[in-house]
């Protein structure tokens, strides 16, 4: 009877399988192993395709050069014991040849990631494609040529939006006859958008091209007297100086090292692949403290519930070729759809450090997908419309993007934003570090969006130092800006620029407790156009304000901030900004004395503290942002 018993008990209630954990090492392990601790796999996706949800695979140092594609969901991978695992992109490129002078070949490159796309490094670090001008290593600052002058040779065909020959005249072009036939040329528009193109015919001081880009700017504009500016690279006779490659197309590779010596004492590494990890598809998984080298991490709007935690990310997306083809496909200006991808639903990118994009660090769409403490740096350095962080909505790409937050992060060194967040509702922006936005453009903002949202919420963020050429921002509420809340930012350091642009027209925008400070003359909060229910409270500007309702706002050239020159900008005790505001529920309370104060500060409180804290994460943290303490920390 008692056999009976637990017979049916067995019946009933099967025993629960337990998790199993996998372990891989590229040293000793086999894929043909159990993948246990003393017979492990060799290869990461090996691990990948046995493991189930609940299952965990341990990876052992070494750098793994492949893409990993889970074959279930909720499965765990990390490091073993914390070691240093690097999932790469690339591989490693040999046989390396004397060519002429400090220029040497391999003929074992035999593959190609496209036109544009190919990226070489040394020892970690990425070479300049052969251009001209030459230019350093600084990817977020390249140099440019400027052009004296030029057309496009069918000038009826300008309104065409069609792929018209343009024409440049540039007495700097004194190379012979024919030298640049075939390069490709990458250009900035009259809005200094990035395009690209390929050069058809050149003589001494004048060359015509073919430009790639779908729709044409009109580039041979000028805007506030920005002339225009462009760089020719890809042909092996522009290969003259040190941190230089070129690719034939045929399997070698020539190299110029930045020392000038033989390559065969360094490491050398193409880009191979786009993806170190493809979640697509995929669910609950995590992803947590790897090395991430010369590619990107994949999820599709099928995605959901993924976690990626404490990476260490460079150079996770690189495409010099800008073409603006289709917004359907999120390549909108080259920029969407690049960098880190968080699609679907539910999705965290947490404790990383993302580093070196063309595009975006992070590109973020569906719903929910959340960005918080991590440092984000050198990104959109093809002069696209992108950022660390950025996402479109649904009225650009017919999808369900909202909900999306970015919090308690450093973001900075950009060619254009730092944030752009189109067409996006109910989205969140927090207690993030921002600065040096905006390196190669004008007409920008540390963050920017576009035909507006329904309901989103901008504060606790501090935000210096935009380099913008021209038309300077902080935040940048562009066209019909609804329903947002912008609080308690700090917003400095935009010379002639403006602290808080509110778009036209705006609708039901709440700007309350923030404190700009050297920007534009009567530029502290600026709007555009017509305005309906935008309440302005309790703001610290040296001047300009705009609203429907401005009250408790204050005007001075002397606020009594604590140490403003090393980005304090907390009050002292006598600032006329003390007690002087108005209570608003949900932004003022928890205040101190007899009425809230007037800015992003109040007196007497312990300070709000912003920007990623990176410690004991595994990723490496940067330096201090120049000219900025991070108060109350």
């Amino acid at each position: 009877m008692k056999q009976l018993l637990l017979v049916l008990v067995l019946t009933l209630f099967p025993v629960l399988a337990q998790s199993a954990t996998y372990y891989v090492a590229q040293s000793g392990g086999k894929d043909s192993n159990p993948g246990s601790q003393s017979a492990p796999f060799q290869t990461i996706q090996k691990c990948a395709n046995v493991a189930v949800s609940g299952d965990t695979c341990l990876v052992r140092a070494g750098t793994y050069r492949e893409t990993v594609r889970p074959a279930n969901n909720g499965v765990t991978f990390a490091p073993d014991n914390n070691a240093s695992v690097t999932v790469s992109g690339a591989d490693t490129v040999s046989g390396w040849l004397t060519y002429q002078g400090s220029i040497y070949k391999s003929p074992g490159m035999n593959w190609t990631m496209g036109p544009g796309n190919d990226q070489v490094f040394v020892d970690g670090q990425m070479m300049n494609l052969a251009r001209w001008p030459n230019a350093s290593l600084d990817v977020s600052r390249p140099t440019w040529a400027t052009a004296d002058g030029g057309q496009p040779t069918d000038q009826a065909q300008v309104e065409d939006n069609d792929f018209f020959p343009w024409v440049i005249d540039d007495s700097d072009l004194t190379q012979p006859d024919g030298f640049w036939d075939g390069a490709e040329i990458t250009q900035l528009s009259a809005g200094m958008w990035s395009q690209a193109g390929v050069v058809t015919s050149y003589r001494r001081g004048r060359l015509e091209y073919r430009n790639l880009h779908g729709t044409q700017q009109r580039a041979l504009e000028s805007i506030n007297g920005t002339r225009y500016k462009y760089y020719l690279s890809n042909k092996l006779g522009a290969l003259d100086t040190q941190g230089e490659w070129y690719y034939d197309g045929a399997g070698t590779l020539y190299l110029w090292t930045p020392n000038g010596d033989n390559p065969s004492g360094h490491t050398v590494e193409a880009k191979r692949r786009t993806f170190a990890f493809d979640l697509s598809g995929r669910s609950n998984i995590t992803v947590k403290g790897f090395n991430i080298f010369a590619a990107s991490i994949n999820m599709d709007m099928s995605s959901s519930g993924n976690v990626i935690d404490g990476i260490n990310a460079k150079y996770v997306w690189h495409q010099l070729r800008n073409l603006n083809t289709s917004i359907a496909n999120d390549s909108k200006w080259g920029g969407w759809n690049t960098g880190i991808r968080l699609a679907g639903s539910n999705n965290v990118l947490k404790n990383c450090t993302i580093a070196y994009s063309s595009g975006n660090g992070v590109y973020m769409r569906g719903t929910r997908q959340t960005v918080d403490n991590c440092t984000i740096h050198d990104v959109a350095y093809v002069k696209v419309e992108g950022g660390a962080v950025s996402w479109m909505g649904e009225d650009a790409f017919g999808s369900n993007t909202n909900g999306h937050a970015v919090t308690n992060s450093t973001l900075h060194t950009s060619g254009r934003h730092l944030v752009v967040h189109y067409y996006a509702p109910n989205i969140k922006i927090s207690r993030n570090v921002m600065y040096d936005a905006c390196i190669q453009v004008g007409d920008c903002g540390f963050t920017y969006t576009s035909k507006g949202g329904s309901g989103g919420e901008i504060s606790y963020n501090l935000m210096h130092d935009n380099l913008a050429d021209y038309w300077v921002f902080g935040i940048y509420m562009d066209a019909v800006p609804q329903n947002y809340k912008v609080h308690h930012n700090v917003v400095w350091n935009l010379p002639g620029g403006i602290g808080i642009n509110i778009g036209t027209p705006a609708t039901n925008d709440s700007i309350y407790n923030n404190t700009v400070w050297k920007v534009g003359n009567n530029s502290g909060i600026v709007n555009a156009g017509s305005m309906t229910n935008v309440p302005t409270y309790n703001n610290l500007v040296e001047s300009g304000l705009a609203g429907t309702d401005i009250q408790n706002n204050l005007e001075t050239s002397n606020a009594g901030f604590v140490d403003p020159a090393n980005g304090n900008f907390q009050l002292k005790a006598g600032s006329p900004a003390i007690d002087a505001g108005r209570i608003i529920p949900g932004i003022t309370d928890g205040f101190s004395g007899s009425a809230p104060d007037i800015g992003a500060y109040e007196y007497g409180v312990t300070p709000w503290t912003a920007g990623a804290n990176t410690s004991g994460t595994g990723t490496t943290p940067l330096p201090a942002p120049r000219n900025l303490r991070l108060v109350g920390q």
